[in-house]
C-alpha cells in the first residue's frame, strides 16, 4: 500500500477507498468519480486537465500531504451510489472540507508565480 510521503496514484487512492468503506462498485465507476475531482484541481493548478486512462494507472496531481481527498471522495460517491444517506451525509462534508483545505493549502504554496508546482 501507499507509504507516507509518496503521492497517490488513481489505483492507490480505489484501493484505499476500498478498505475503508468496502463496496461492490466497478473499479471502472470509481476511477471516472476520481477523475471528476482532478479535472478540478487541474484546474487549480493551471494544468491540462488530465484524461481518464483506466484501466492503466496514472499519479494524481494533488501531493501528498493532502492527496488524501481522492480516497475521501470515493468513500462519499460509494455512500451515494449505496444509498446510505447518514454515511454520505458525513463523509460528503468531510471530503467537501478536505478538499477545499487542500486547495488552500496547494495555493498558499505553490499557486503564487514564484512558487511554480512541479511534478518530478
Amino acid at each position: 500500500m501507499l507509504l507516507d510521503g509518496e503521492d497517490m496514484t488513481l489505483k492507490e487512492a480505489i484501493k484505499k477507498a476500498d478498505f475503508l468503506r468496502p463496496n461492490t462498485v466497478y473499479e471502472e465507476i470509481k476511477a471516472h468519480w476520481v477523475m471528476g475531482l482532478e479535472v478540478e484541481i487541474a484546474e487549480l493548478m493551471h494544468v491540462d486537465i488530465p484524461e481518464c486512462m483506466w484501466p492503466e494507472d496514472q499519479d494524481l496531481l494533488m501531493p501528498f500531504p493532502k492527496d488524501d481527498i481522492y480516497a475521501l471522495h470515493l468513500m462519499a460517491k460509494i455512500d451515494l451510489a449505496n444509498e446510505e444517506t447518514e454515511l454520505y451525509a458525513n463523509d460528503s462534508v468531510t471530503a467537501n472540507q478536505a478538499t477545499a483545505e487542500a486547495k488552500q493549502w496547494w495555493y498558499r504554496n505553490f499557486g503564487n508565480p514564484e512558487k511554480k508546482y512541479v511534478r518530478v
